[in-house]
């Protein structure tokens, strides 16, 4: 399988705008023949925390772009959208097949509370992992990075490539290298882990968008550039990877579990 990263520099709240950037970058992976192409967070708008004025219904401008751009290029595509909601907005993951049927969504669990993103968006609490393209596909966004727990927990359920999108910012990206390539070695998964580049919002992104195999070696390495990167990934990888150094059976997740809700001794 085939993965095309997308390394967006965002246009600030201009939905046409990002949609034109990425229909040039799809046209691109089709001649890449990329299966599964790859998009920030929030990709339509940037990282706004001006919620309300973008918050889409299940069938709005970005879900449709999105449908119709899988259906359209004959491929996979792992966006992202604000959604409506009961209270508030909704930061989303979204996977769509090439037929244009919406395979996944996934709503952020971990809000960014630092730049207050809690207060302008709903937290999530479901863990979503799709079986697509031969692998069980995590879906995660920006901040989940930095808790474990959730990916060990995916694990559980199968899965065997983590995704990542994001708007990350450039004073941290030490942090986003070392957490995505430790992902990968804590589950002996694959992770593509998207982010933007350039600026939006009163921040700079650095790019750096990777993919990186179930040992913790870099396939690809974004770089500061706007651009389409790929990266070949297959099954076989993640089941000699996990063959090879099979640490993964010695959990005890009884015993951690016991230690969680304090009953554990002592």
């Amino acid at each position: 399988m085939r993965v095309g990263i997308v390394q967006l520099d965002i246009v600030w709240e201009d939905r046409d705008a990002n949609f034109r950037k990425v229909e040039d970058y799809l046209a691109e992976a089709e001649r890449k023949k990329v299966d599964l192409v790859v998009l920030p967070e929030m990709f339509a708008i940037g990282f706004t925390m001006n919620a309300a004025p973008f918050a889409e219904g299940s069938d709005g401008p970005t879900t449709r772009f999105l449908s119709q751009s899988a259906r359209r290029w004959g491929v996979h595509i792992l966006g992202a959208c604000v959604f409506q909601s009961d209270t508030l907005p909704r930061n989303a993951a979204l996977l769509y097949g090439p037929t244009g049927e919406l395979l996944a969504r996934y709503d952020k669990i971990h809000p960014f509370t630092m730049s207050k993103e809690h207060e302008n968006y709903a937290a999530g609490d479901r863990l979503v992992v799709v079986p697509a393209l031969g692998f069980n596909i995590l879906l995660s966004v920006c901040y989940d990075l930095r808790f474990p727990e959730l990916y060990r927990a995916a694990l559980d359920l199968g899965a065997d490539l983590i995704t990542v999108i994001a708007n990350w910012p450039i004073e941290r990206e030490h942090h986003w290298r070392f957490l995505s390539q430790s992902r990968a070695v804590d589950n002996l998964s694959y992770v593509v882990a998207c982010n933007r580049t350039g600026e939006g919002g009163g921040l700079t992104y650095p790019g750096a968008s990777l993919a990186v195999d179930p040992t913790g070696e870099v396939l690809v390495d974004g770089g500061r550039e706007e651009g389409l990167y790929t990266a070949d990934l297959t099954p076989r990888t993640v089941e000699r990877a996990r063959r090879a150094f099979p640490f993964l059976r010695d959990r005890k997740p009884e015993l951690y579990r016991q230690w969680q809700l304090g009953e554990g001794p002592g």
